[in-house]
């Protein structure tokens, strides 16, 4: 049996007043398409702007090459990064245009993220990667690649989210908007700006890993296929499993074709 990687990150909200982050960890054949979705549930995006990974490939390489190397060998290998392309030093990684129907981020080459693959674009621990959400109100996460474990048996928890402080971002108030038109989104704002729950709410471990486990493919169906979400997906989006003091820990979530309760316990 072919042993399976486990990547296991650190992202943190890219400012200096932030203290928000999340340890997580992901199977290593993941695309960069879901790990940013995963990214996006974990900071309470709401899938309302295109998204993008920049990965510093050359100076990632540069580091991970450096180690005890002798001074003279690590001069050699600077010296044949020289000849990595300008596409090579750094790699930005999106959406086509023809999935998401709005320019890409911005106009350089770049790398389909639902092709690449997390192992394609980090290959060593401490890796880093900077990932970035909507454009003219740009938000920035930056991930670490803290730790490559080598699983003997099959993983099926992926995402699996291990801890992580702070709030994430707050200050959208409507969901999978990234395909409609200004008339439709303005229309969609105000009707669920009186029906969205607070997202000011404190870091919760055992919702994480229970919103991990499904808004990154509610998040791919409207990404990737232009779906629009379903009653049962904004249930779990607006948290409406949650009792109104969002203290309790029983998640009852209205499924296609049945209720499903799960207990939660400390």
């Amino acid at each position: 049996m072919n042993a399976q990687k486990l990547y296991r990150f650190c992202a943190r909200i890219q400012s200096s007043e932030s203290r928000t982050w999340r340890r997580f960890q992901v199977v290593h054949t993941s695309t960069l398409a879901q790990l940013g979705y995963v990214v996006m549930t974990l900071f309470e995006m709401k899938g309302n702007h295109r998204f993008c990974f920049d990965v510093p490939y050359q100076k990632n390489l540069i580091n991970a090459k450096r180690g005890n190397m002798k001074k003279g060998e690590f001069a050699a290998i600077l010296e044949s990064m020289n000849i990595l392309s300008e596409e090579d030093v750094n790699w930005h990684i999106e959406l086509p245009e023809d999935i998401i129907k709005t320019p890409r981020i911005k106009d350089r080459p770049w790398i389909d993220a639902t092709e690449i693959r997390i192992k394609t674009a980090l290959c060593h621990a401490g890796d880093q990667m900077t990932f970035t959400y909507g454009t003219a109100e740009q938000r920035k996460v930056d991930l670490i690649l803290e730790e490559i474990i080598i699983s003997l048996k099959p993983y099926k928890d992926s995402p699996y989210v291990l801890a992580g402080e702070g709030d994430g971002f707050s200050s959208e108030q409507s969901y999978l908007t990234v395909h409609l038109d200004d008339t439709d989104l303005l229309r969609k704002r105000h009707e669920e700006k009186s029906t969205s729950l607070s997202e000011t709410m404190c870091f919760d471990l055992d919702d994480m890993n229970f919103r991990a486990k499904r808004i990154p493919r509610i998040l791919a169906e409207t990404y990737e296929y232009g779906a629009d979400p379903t009653q049962y997906s904004l249930t779990l989006l607006m948290r409406k499993y949650l009792n109104k003091d969002n203290q309790a820990k029983s998640l009852r979530v209205e499924g296609p074709s049945q209720t499903i309760t799960t207990n939660v316990t400390d």
